[in-house]
């Protein structure tokens, strides 16, 4: 409970000054005194423009994206019993993906705003409900082998939408969504994916206590007053919400939710309450600073961040395997 304790008081340091090292980082890097200065006064009319509409979504998303992802990792890993299972890994983000990508490529975008969105949303949904009947009819190496071919699947359908996109303009917004990129950020952005990510973060945070049953077996959390099947409910909905609300603004960004929850298990964090509500924190954090490293460094165009989390997540996923 105190390494519990001292890592939420940590976490929530490191996000907090990860946002403002965010906020602050730019083309034109923004100080403190010109940060508060452009909110309380209208001296500077063009700095609180760029805050308001780009810099502070940018980082609130940021934020809440990487909360998502770590808690949707770290609830899939508890609720498949399998600490391999992720939403990269295992096709969800993929699947969410060419959902967003096949409304961007039949032009379904131009006529709402929430076309994207829900287009992300069922692909993530479809391929969850097909991983839980695999997970209740088959072993777990059969759920990690059927994930990554359903991940290949998806990943094979985008390279065919791309292939028969000859539009150089349309080809390059479909490779944002397919690699993940905050770097075209806007506040409706935060307006359109915030709620369905608060809403996935609510969904799987609720069960954590009631996650420690399953140590026990799920006879034993049936018992105990779970009820298995609206936990399981609420996993698969806020596991879809949290996977497709990121990918409806920022495209895929794989590998967070397995890199985390792993990272914290080193740290003897093994209570499934205890990890799933420090991956939400440790999640924000981690794309938070990802982000900014993104930003920090030297390169033009900028990097996709998608790109960064698998870097580092693929050695994480390829160690797992092999204990």
């Amino acid at each position: 409970m105190r390494v519990s304790l001292k890592l939420n008081i940590i976490l929530w340091i490191a996000l907090c000054a990860g946002l403002i090292a965010q906020i602050g980082k730019g083309y034109v890097d923004i100080s403190l005194t010109q940060f508060f200065n452009s909110l309380v006064t209208n001296n500077f009319p063009e700095i609180r423009h760029v805050l308001l509409e780009l810099r502070i979504p940018r980082a609130l998303l940021a934020a809440l994206v990487g909360a998502a992802l770590g808690v949707s990792g770290a609830a899939l890993q508890t609720g498949l019993q399998n600490p391999l299972a992720d939403a990269g890994v295992l096709g969800i983000g993929s699947w969410a993906s060419l959902g967003g990508v096949l409304v961007l490529y039949m032009g379904w975008s131009n006529f709402s705003i929430f076309a994207i969105p829900i287009g992300a949303l069922t692909g993530g949904l479809f391929s969850t409900l097909i991983l839980w009947w695999i997970h209740q009819h088959h072993t777990t190496a059969s759920l990690l082998i059927a994930g990554l071919a359903l991940g290949a699947f998806a990943v094979a359908g985008m390279s065919v939408i791309m292939s028969l996109s000859i539009n150089p303009f349309a080809l390059s917004e479909l490779t944002h969504w397919i690699l993940g990129s905050f770097k075209q950020v806007q506040l409706q952005d935060l307006y359109i994916s915030g709620p369905l990510l608060i809403l996935g973060i609510f969904l799987l945070l609720r069960d954590r206590r009631f996650q420690d049953a399953l140590i026990l077996g799920e006879d034993t959390a049936a018992t105990l007053g779970c009820d298995l099947r609206v936990m399981r409910a609420r996993m698969i909905w806020g596991s879809a919400l949290c996977v497709g609300g990121s990918v409806a603004s920022v495209g895929a960004i794989g590998f967070v939710g397995l890199l985390i929850p792993h990272l914290l298990r080193s740290l003897k964090i093994v209570y499934p309450s205890q990890l799933i509500q420090l991956s939400a924190i440790g999640g924000a954090v981690f794309l938070v600073w990802a982000d900014y490293l993104v930003r920090w460094l030297p390169t033009n165009p900028e990097l996709h961040i998608g790109a960064i989390t698998a870097l580092l997540g693929i050695p994480v996923f390829l160690r797992a395997m092999l204990k």
